[in-house]
């Protein structure tokens, strides 16, 4: 069993910790934080699995031989003679309650929160590159100004993002389209652009999105985008702990903020991954001569990158 069991979690992919005896969401411990956000999650799961272990035990004790009788037929015959009432009572709140916390559980893994395998954040990395990657040379506006507000809300871990940034066309072509990233775990209030746009491609699974401006933007001109951004932490997740919100050591980045152009940072980096996902293989670094690629620093891409701590 202990040696079986991962082995066949690891080779179907099952990483959901109800279907894992004993697992829980993790709880790694800071002198900064304590256990911070995990320590809820880590006691669900524990009374979850604790239940479930009275559960056994009880079956156990049903089934348990005690003279020179061992065969199923027998131990069969001695469980139904033992599942006396106070017995079938005990097994009975047991149940109830693996239930009963095992939906709790789900509701918030799997209904509040989404519930992705490793395979399957990969299998979307790849999607992302396979329909996105046309567009990584495009030329796309640069962001020139911020004026951001963030409101933190450390007992509720959630935050709000509303702030306009500027961007410019430094390039020498005209730009009809502007394609933005947006996290799948924001809510979205606001997202308008200074002269009108409209949306004509909201891919929200892959979290990109395509803005055909209402006016092409020439060479040397900028537009403004405004938006109303909410980063808001519903229930627990099965693995992990939202930790970018904390009521000690808060850090967040621009990647909670909408960025430009197609990132190749969201690319799998991982050689035998890429195989896997029928990939061709990803150069360690762009060749010198790539005049694109010069044109960005090791944490840029199209968008500037902005970092703010609290």
């Amino acid at each position: 069993y202990l040696i079986g069991v991962p082995l066949l979690f690891n080779w179907l992919g099952l990483e959901n910790n109800l279907l894992d005896y004993g697992s829980d969401a993790g709880t790694p411990y800071s002198d900064m934080n304590h256990y911070g956000p995990f320590f809820g999650p880590f006691v669900w799961f524990k009374l979850y699995w604790a239940a479930f272990a009275v559960l056994l035990a009880a079956a156990s004790n049903l089934f348990w031989s005690r003279g020179q009788e061992s065969g199923a037929k027998q131990r069969l015959r001695l469980a139904s003679l033992r599942l006396s009432r106070p017995v079938l009572i005990q097994m009975s709140i047991a149940l109830v309650a693996v239930l009963v916390l095992g939906g709790f559980i789900f509701y918030n893994t799997g209904v509040l929160n989404e519930m992705r395998s490793s395979s399957e954040q990969r299998d979307l990395q790849a999607e992302y590159e396979r329909q996105y990657k046309q567009y990584e040379t495009l030329p796309q506006p640069r962001i020139t100004a911020v004026d951001l507000d963030v409101d933190l809300f450390p007992k509720a871990q959630d935050a709000r993002f509303q702030g306009t940034f500027t961007l410019t066309n430094k390039t020498t072509r005209s730009i009809p389209a502007v394609h933005l990233n947006l996290s799948d775990d924001l809510d979205i209030d606001a997202l308008d652009f200074s002269g009108g746009a409209t949306a004509s491609l909201v891919d929200s699974t892959l979290g990109y999105r395509i803005y055909e401006l209402a006016t092409p933007l020439a060479p040397g001109d900028s537009v403004e985008i405004t938006f109303d951004l909410g980063l808001d932490t519903r229930g627990f997740q099965n693995s992990g702990a939202e930790t970018r919100v904390v009521e000690n050591g808060t850090f967040l980045n621009s990647a909670v903020l909408p960025s430009i152009g197609y990132q190749p940072g969201a690319e799998i980096s991982d050689a035998s991954a890429r195989k896997k996902e029928g990939l061709e293989p990803r150069p360690r670094i762009a060749s010198i001569d790539d005049t694109v690629a010069v044109q960005n620093t090791y944490i840029s891409n199209d968008s500037d990158f902005i970092r703010f701590a609290a």
